[in-house]
């Protein structure tokens, strides 16, 4: 998959998200754990997509099976907002 157009790899490669699912599903992407994570990033129901290739959006669906883990996502948060405040 190539997110916001292939332009920002580099930020796949120093970025994991995946300590924000349960257990850490290392099977997957950072970029489907991107994609699970975000819907609590604030909480979202729904979200948009785009891809000129159904199996990118197949990967995507698979990750919605991956569970989140709420307390990380909580911790994070509060760190952004620390440093918003300051």
């Amino acid at each position: 998959m190539s997110p916001f157009g292939g332009g920002h790899s580099k930020v796949w490669e120093e970025f994991d998200p995946r300590p924000f699912l349960r257990p850490r599903h290392g099977d997957l992407s950072r970029m489907q754990a991107a994609f699970r994570a975000s819907f609590q990033l604030p909480s979202a129901s729904a979200m948009a997509v785009g891809t000129d290739d159904p199996g990118h959006l197949a990967q995507l669906v698979q990750a919605l099976g991956a569970e989140v883990d709420t307390a990380a996502v909580s911790q994070y948060l509060r760190a952004l907002h620390g440093v918003r405040q300051s």
